[in-house]
């Protein structure tokens, strides 16, 4: 092994790392942020914007998969 592998090997841990250890963190927040687009209704109440429903619902969706196919991936032996 030389030190072009431990480079590679570094560099696709650190993409990993950054794209699990921040990426759906980041993810799971523009969901949250996408349920607080609210208007105000007629009679004076609020209600989520489609537009905010479908951002957060596309955004949970992903972070649900991403969660889904880490467990199928440890209960199948990858760890």
């Amino acid at each position: 092994m030389d030190f072009s592998d431990i480079g590679l090997s570094l560099v696709k841990v650190l993409v990993v790392g950054i794209t699990l250890g921040a990426g759906l963190p980041a993810l799971f927040a523009l969901g949250l942020k996408g349920l607080a687009r609210t208007e105000a209704r007629p009679d004076g109440t609020l209600a989520v914007t489609a537009g905010g429903r479908a951002v957060a619902g596309l955004a949970f969706g992903v972070v649900s998969l991403a969660v889904i196919v880490g467990i199928l991936w440890i209960v199948a032996g990858g760890h």
